[in-house]
């Protein structure tokens, strides 16, 4: 065994020291970018505070690294992308999440091995494409869209599964998304394809893949008897793939455009449904999960069955965008289908859709946008209107402000405070005012 690891150690250091000697087409690319920004909001009574102690604003920072090393021999260059964790909040955007090493030539396409974001994602247009500032969404995050805590009312904007599976965790658990294989042909005609193939969405990399953190979940909440049972629903897919379709064409030095089409598919995990332990003991209920057999040990998950079988993973996004010399428009719709519902949890309405458009101008180093963004998730709807403007002072530095006004309506259940039964669904509405005022670095 030793002999055999010397051997390959020695083959390792031969085989990099010829190609050192062979090509010296190696490059090093740093780049990244840091974000800092102080978020506000005007809104009556909303539920939780911007942060722990203030209600009003709040100060944020974000920042992410990348490491791209690469080489080029007889056409072909091929190398890796490295993400470089930070202490300050990381960034889930396609361009500074995910490492992956890659293959490509003009004559092939690109191959991308590892935990880049997907085809869908990186080929998808949406609504707020050309928007500057915080691309018309100062709002998500800090308008309340569910003051009185009502179960069932949830919204969702441009939020798809495969390339931030688990997204709200992305950040906090300093994770990358699922492993996987993508494929992206040459430009051909202005015509280009994109495919990525997922085996297992809770393989990230930063957890194994039977942790309850490797999945998405969302909690649950019903009466049975007499006591108000919260469960978390994990969730994932298997055998999934995003695709993507897009064609663009340069009319005149003037005029350009480009359309693209995308969407995700994959068989859901029926993996678990949790019950959140109030004695430190997760507790299966045969009403809505495979209960334990007699005599054996509780279970930690169980398959969800029959009305409660989570629905397999459909979604799909239309999007376009026109550039008029110093102008651009931007509009997309996207639906999420039923994906990831089941019947006896969600009822009848299950389609969750959202669309958007943008309109924007830049000049020199000023560039201002408006943008509407809007949609539906299981009737509970959502509207959203923001202006923004950035200025770069100079290359790599830039200061933008964007505020923005939300609102919606929708359906949900209140539990009363003795926790013993749920209200008939009600009606509920939110609105508010959210500004963003920040500085970028980027390099």
């Amino acid at each position: 065994m030793r002999n055999f690891k010397n051997t390959f150690l020695a083959l390792l250091l031969a085989s990099t020291s010829a190609i050192a000697a062979e090509d010296k087409g190696l490059s090093f690319k740093l780049d990244g970018v840091f974000d800092f920004n102080t978020v506000m909001r005007k809104q009556d009574k909303p539920a939780a505070n911007l942060s722990a102690n203030n209600d009003t604003f709040v100060f944020n920072s974000g920042a992410n690294v990348n490491v791209k090393v690469s080489n080029e021999l007889d056409g072909i260059k091929y190398g890796a992308n490295i993400v470089l964790l930070t202490t300050a909040k990381g960034k889930t955007t396609p361009g500074y999440n995910g490492s992956y090493l890659f293959i490509e030539s003009d004559d092939f396409g690109k191959v991308e091995f590892g935990s880049p974001f997907d085809a869908a994602t990186k080929m998808q247009i949406d609504g707020n494409e050309n928007a500057v500032a915080a691309s018309g969404a100062c709002w998500a995050g800090v308008v309340d869209s569910n003051p009185s805590g009502a179960y069932g009312f949830d919204i969702n904007i441009f939020d798809f599964y495969l390339s931030n599976f688990n997204s709200k965790n992305l950040v906090t658990t300093k994770r990358e998304t699922s492993r996987k294989i993508s494929y992206y042909t040459p430009l051909m005609a202005g015509l280009k394809f994109g495919i990525s193939f997922i085996p297992d969405s809770t393989n990230s990399g930063a957890f194994d893949s039977d942790e309850v953190d490797s999945y998405s979940s969302r909690e649950v909440k019903y009466v049975d008897q007499d006591n108000v049972k919260k469960y978390n629903i994990r969730y994932g897919v298997t055998n999934a793939f995003a695709i993507g379709a897009s064609y663009e064409n340069q009319i005149d030095e003037a005029i350009a455009f480009k359309i693209s089409a995308t969407g995700e598919y994959g068989k859901a995990l029926q993996q678990a449904f949790l019950a959140k332990p109030d004695d430190a003991e997760y507790q299966i209920d045969p009403n809505v999960a495979a209960a334990p057999a007699e005599g054996q040990p509780k279970l930690k998950s169980a398959t969800l069955e029959g009305d409660y079988k989570i629905k397999d993973l459909l979604t799909y996004n239309v999007g376009a965008t026109l550039a008029y010399g110093d102008f651009a428009l931007s509009t997309s719709y996207g639906n999420l289908n039923q994906s990831f519902t089941s019947k006896a949890l969600d009822g009848d309405n299950r389609d969750t859709y959202f669309y958007g458009a943008a309109a924007a101008y830049a000049q020199g180093p000023i560039g201002v946008s408006l943008t509407y963004l809007a949609g539906s998730s299981k009737k509970n709807v959502f509207n959203s209107i923001a202006l923004g403007t950035e200025y770069k002072f100079m290359p790599g530095l830039i200061t933008y402000a964007e505020v923005g006004y939300a609102w919606g309506s929708g359906k949900g259940q209140i539990i009363n405070e003795e926790k013993t039964e749920m209200a008939a669904p009600s009606d509920q509405k939110f609105s508010g005012i959210a500004g963003v005022l920040g500085l970028k670095v980027k390099f």
